[in-house]
């Protein structure tokens, strides 16, 4: 959040928001696969999926990330929506799409060591090429 306002006052109010939204709502994926591990979906529950980090979080719940079966996952955490944003930015001088893209993509270089095989893992080109390798990857991955 505290870059969102950085971008705010940088590039403007909508840049900002586009920021904003996109880099710290990008998450939002989470709470389905924490509600479907056991997580309490109440507002502590919400909370928490919001506040805490993702070591907290399975040893609080007791449950373990795996690959990601939600299709909002890859969609959301891929370099390749980075660029699509970039380019429907470029492409409708919209200041708000620079400010999502460059969200998106501070998000995704600070979850580079949040999973395995990275910074490949952040390309849904990359993660179709190397599946098998990346299931073995999750099997061990903070262990």
């Amino acid at each position: 959040m505290a870059l969102g306002a950085g971008a705010w006052f940088l590039a403007g109010p909508t840049a900002g928001a586009g920021f904003a939204l996109f880099g710290s709502l990008l998450d939002i994926d989470h709470l389905e696969l924490y509600a479907s591990k056991g997580m309490p979906t109440n507002a502590l529950g919400l909370l928490h999926a919001f506040t805490k980090d993702q070591r907290r979080l399975e040893k609080r719940y007791g449950f373990r990330r795996g690959v990601p079966a939600s299709w909002s996952f890859p969609v959301l955490h891929c370099a390749e929506i980075v660029i699509l944003t970039a380019a429907a930015g470029v492409i409708s001088v919209s200041m708000f799409l620079y400010g999502v893209s460059a969200g998106i993509l501070v998000h995704q270089l600070m979850d580079l060591k949040a999973y395995p095989m990275s910074p490949g893992f952040f390309s849904i080109i990359w993660r179709r090429r190397h599946w098998t390798h990346l299931r073995m990857a999750w099997k061990t991955w903070n262990t």
